[in-house]
C-alpha cells in the first residue's frame, strides 16, 4: 500500500508534499490508497489528509471515515473540499498554497543576532505577536518537543521574533515583530528552519495563505516551489 500511495502523491509531489513526508517519516497510518485517491490519518498532527480525482471518490473516501471522531482534514482534489465540508459540517476553510525546498543544498543563514530554542516563558509574547493560532497549549507542546526557535538581540534575552514545526512536520510560525521588519530577518529565520528539516532528512515544506502575498514571495525567494494548486485545511 505504501508503494501505490507514493505513486499517488508523485502524480502532482508538489500539492501532496505533506502527503508524502508524512509517509516518509513513519506517522502516516494509509487508510486508503489506489488511482482515485489517497486517504492519510497523521498520528502525530492527528489529522486526516485526503486527496480525490472526482466527486464520487470523494464521497467514498469520506465514507471510510468515523464521523464522530473528525475534527479537522487537509483537502484537495476534485469534490474534496464540497463533500468533506457537507459530510462533517465544519465551518472553516482556510484555502493554502504548498510550498517545498526540493534542493539539497543547506541555505545561508544571514543572521547577526542568535537564534536558539524557545522557552516556555516566552508564550505570552508569542500570542501577543502570532495570531493564526491562539492556544497556548499548542505552543507548550511545540517548545516542549524543541521545535520552536527564538532570534534574539545578539548578546541578549530581547526576544525579535520566532519560527517554528507545526506538529504535521510543516516549517511556519513565522514572525518577526514589527519594529526589526525590513532587515531581512524573516528570511534569514525561514533558511534556519530549512537547514533544520535538511539536517534531520527531511523535504521542508509548508503551506501559505492564498493571500499572503509577501509570504509567497519570500518563498520564491529563498528558492521554494509554489503549488499552483490549492488545499484546504477544514475544522
Amino acid at each position: 500500500m505504501i508503494d501505490t500511495a507514493f505513486r499517488y502523491c508523485q502524480r502532482s509531489p508538489l500539492i501532496h508534499m505533506d502527503m508524502s513526508e508524512a509517509i516518509r517519516r513513519g506517522k502516516a497510518n494509509i487508510l486508503y490508497a489506489a488511482d482515485d485517491g489517497l486517504l492519510i490519518f497523521d498520528t502525530i498532527a492527528n489529522n486526516l489528509l485526503l486527496s480525490c480525482q472526482s466527486e464520487q471518490s470523494a464521497k467514498k473516501l469520506c465514507g471510510l471515515i468515523d464521523k464522530s471522531k473528525c475534527y479537522s482534514m487537509v483537502v484537495r482534489g476534485e469534490g474534496a473540499l464540497e463533500v468533506a465540508m457537507d459530510k462533517f459540517a465544519f465551518s472553516h476553510n482556510n484555502t493554502c498554497y504548498q510550498c517545498a525546498y526540493l534542493k539539497h543544498e543547506r541555505l545561508p543563514v544571514q543572521l547577526e543576532d542568535d537564534v536558539r530554542a524557545l522557552e516556555l516563558r516566552f508564550i505570552p509574547q508569542i500570542l501577543e505577536h502570532y495570531h493564526t493560532v491562539t492556544d497556548p497549549k499548542y505552543f507548550e507542546e511545540r517548545i516542549g518537543a524543541g521545535e520552536m526557535f527564538g532570534l534574539f538581540k545578539k548578546g541578549t534575552d530581547e526576544l525579535m521574533g520566532f519560527v517554528g514545526l507545526h506538529d504535521d512536520g510543516s516549517g511556519g510560525m513565522l514572525e518577526i515583530f514589527p519594529q526589526h521588519r525590513r532587515h531581512g530577518l524573516g528570511a534569514g529565520l525561514e533558511s534556519y528552519i530549512i537547514n533544520v528539516q535538511l539536517d534531520r532528512g527531511y523535504t521542508p515544506y509548508g503551506q501559505i495563505f492564498c493571500d499572503n502575498d509577501k509570504s509567497i514571495a519570500l518563498q520564491k525567494k529563498l528558492g521554494l516551489e509554489v503549488s499552483t494548486e490549492v488545499l484546504h485545511w477544514i475544522f
